[in-house]
């Protein structure tokens, strides 16, 4: 059996800061499923320490992975140049965010 998981309506508020005076910081996500081919959001340029992203990312979930998968998500300042500089990272069990009703 297989399902997908659908992430959508992403904020985040308190971010530490890594910007500057003159280059406010741009948020981005990398979310990611044990490790495996993580998706990431766009920048959101000059967002601050608090940000709104309107995409949805999807997953595709085989039992295992349903049962015992981990989502990790990671939270970077996007430089204009592409670089990045590493703002936090946080990771929940899939079962404790789907419950155990399936």
């Amino acid at each position: 059996m297989s399902w997908t998981l659908k992430i959508s309506n992403l904020s985040a508020t308190g971010l530490h800061d890594t910007g500057s005076w003159s280059d406010k910081q741009d948020p981005m996500l990398c979310i990611g499923i044990n490790q495996e081919k993580p998706q990431t959001t766009q920048r959101l340029k000059d967002a601050g320490t608090e940000g709104k992203w309107s995409e949805s990312l999807e997953f595709s979930l085989n039992e295992e992975t349903f049962k015992s998968g981990k989502l990790e998500i990671t939270c970077n300042n996007q430089g204009v140049f592409g670089g990045y500089t590493h703002i936090g990272t946080g990771d929940i069990a899939l079962s404790a965010l789907i419950g155990d009703q399936y």
